[in-house]
Order: C-alpha cells, then sequence, then structure tokens
C-alpha cells in the first residue's frame, strides 16, 4: 500500500506565520487597496454607494440588533462602554450601540458614508458620535476605548491591521465577518465572467483572522449566526453598482458592462434583483493581549 502524501506540514498550521502568508495569499495578489492611489479609487466607490448602503440599512437593523444585543449578553460590553467603530458605513452597528447608551467613536474613509450615518441620527433622535472620516491603515491616536470593533469591513484585511485594533482598545476586541462564501456568491460568479478565472479574494472569511488569532496565542471566541437573506435591488442600481466596482479593479471596457448587464437583467423580475442565499455570520471576540 502506498502512503498517503500530506500537501501541508500538519505542524505548520500552528505557525502563525503561515497563516499570516496564508491571509494575504487568500486576498488574491490583487493590486494593494492599502496604497494611496488605489485607496482612492476604493474611497470614490463607497462613496457611490453610500445611498444604496443606505436603503438598505432598515432591513440590517434588526439583525444588527440582535447581534448588539449578544454582546450584551455575554457581558463582552457593558452599559456606558466606550466604543471604537471601524469601517461604521451608515452606522448599522453604531446606532444600536448608541441606544445601548454606548459612547461611540465611528471611522470611515467615506464622508458619504458618514452623512448618510448622521440622517439616520436625525431619523432616530439620537445624539451624533465623534466622527472621523480617515482610513484605519492611517489612523494613529493615543485615545483608548473600552471596546474596538470592526464588522463587515475591508478596513482589517490582514493580520497587520487585525493586532492594530487592539492598540486602541483597553478590554476586548471584535471582529465581525462572514464565516463563508455565500455572502459574495454574485461577486464571485460575476469575476469569473468578467475576468475568466475564478475569483481572487476570500480573505473576508473569518476562519483567516480566527486561525491567526489562535496561532499568536490569543484565545479568541467565536459565534456564529445563521440566517436566510433576500437581497432585493433595483436593476438599474445594481448594474450601476457593479460597473463601477470593476472599474475600481481595472475593467472599464463595453464587454464588462456587458456582461453585468446581461447577468442582471436575467436574474431580475420586474425591474428588480433578488439575491436569495443562507447568510453565515461569525462573531470573533478576544480579550486585549498582553505580551508580558
Amino acid at each position: 500500500m502506498k502512503e498517503k502524501k500530506i500537501g501541508i506540514d500538519p505542524n505548520k498550521l500552528l505557525d502563525i506565520e503561515f497563516w499570516n502568508e496564508a491571509w494575504l495569499n487568500a486576498d488574491g495578489k490583487r493590486e494593494d487597496i492599502s496604497s494611496n492611489n488605489n485607496g482612492d479609487k476604493w474611497k470614490k466607490l463607497w462613496d457611490k454607494q453610500s445611498k444604496r448602503y443606505s436603503m438598505s440599512f432598515e432591513s440590517l437593523l434588526d439583525e444588527r440588533r440582535k447581534l448588539v444585543d449578544f454582546f450584551f449578553e455575554q457581558n463582552i460590553i457593558l452599559k456606558g462602554d466606550s466604543i471604537f467603530d471601524i469601517g461604521c458605513g451608515t452606522g448599522s452597528f453604531a446606532i444600536p450601540l448608541l441606544e445601548k447608551k454606548c459612547k461611540v467613536i465611528a471611522l470611515d474613509s467615506s464622508d458619504k458614508m458618514l452623512d448618510e450615518m448622521e440622517q439616520w441620527l436625525v431619523k432616530l433622535n439620537l445624539l451624533k458620535p465623534e466622527c472621523i472620516n480617515q482610513r484605519f491603515q492611517d489612523y494613529e491616536s493615543d485615545k483608548k476605548c473600552d471596546i474596538v470593533l470592526a464588522a463587515f469591513t475591508p478596513a482589517v484585511k490582514n493580520s497587520e491591521l487585525l493586532f492594530k485594533m487592539e492598540k486602541f482598545a483597553e478590554k476586548y476586541c471584535i471582529l465581525v465577518a462572514s464565516y463563508d462564501s455565500n455572502l459574495f456568491a454574485v461577486r464571485h460568479k460575476l469575476c469569473e465572467l468578467v475576468f475568466n478565472k475564478p475569483h481572487p479574494s476570500i480573505s473576508n472569511i473569518a476562519f483567516f483572522p480566527f486561525s491567526v488569532l489562535y496561532t499568536s496565542g490569543r484565545m479568541p471566541n467565536m459565534k456564529v449566526y445563521e440566517t436566510e437573506e433576500d437581497k432585493q435591488n433595483p436593476l438599474t442600481d445594481q448594474i450601476e453598482y457593479y460597473i463601477h466596482y470593476f472599474k475600481t479593479l481595472g475593467k472599464d471596457d463595453n464587454e464588462t458592462k456587458e456582461i453585468v448587464t446581461k447577468y442582471f437583467t436575467e436574474m431580475s423580475k420586474d425591474g428588480i434583483v433578488h439575491n436569495r442565499f443562507k447568510k453565515r455570520t461569525a462573531v470573533i471576540w478576544w480579550s486585549k493581549f498582553n505580551s508580558d
């Protein structure tokens, strides 16, 4: 009987450097979005899509409130705690935290996202938190908060930025991310059609940061939530978003526009694109690490 060969040395799975590299490679070696040039391109995309994100705000709010309730049930967050919300977007976590009487510092690279959040704050009769219009990669401060939160954001996309969260935390860090690729299935399929190869990035899956934290000596906790999702967007908005998305990735040609238009037109019904899928969300939290 032939001995079965193992592709990866199992000992490497306990080595943080292995997971650091795996997470970087999971990004598909695309152009570095942390560079000033491409960072500006992504900011323009977020600015342009701020209205679209705001439109889905109400449908997300109940889900986000349940997650915030979980933080309180587990005593991860206490009433009156200060929270640093990285990549806050239109405020889908900041607002439930404010409703719980937390003090919030909200950071986002898109000023348009912050503008949309402010409008929701007015509608919900909540006081505006301290807002910082900056990329997390560039952010520096001596100010610390009880909790540092990064939820569904590309602002924390590698080990360096993951550990940077601890620099601003007094007690806990919380990372909320997709548990699998279901949330991005449409994007991945379109990328295959446009680039004629599989989508290059799976770096937004929680598996990588959890493994980095575990092999670094931290003791991360993880809770997975499963929900049925039916995203609905107007056909014209969906086409416009993905044309701009691929332009950001360097594909600004008629063939790409035709692929995007055909794909969503075939998916749509009565001018609405339905995207039904099972969404699994991972909540990872850990105590601030003391290297001493």
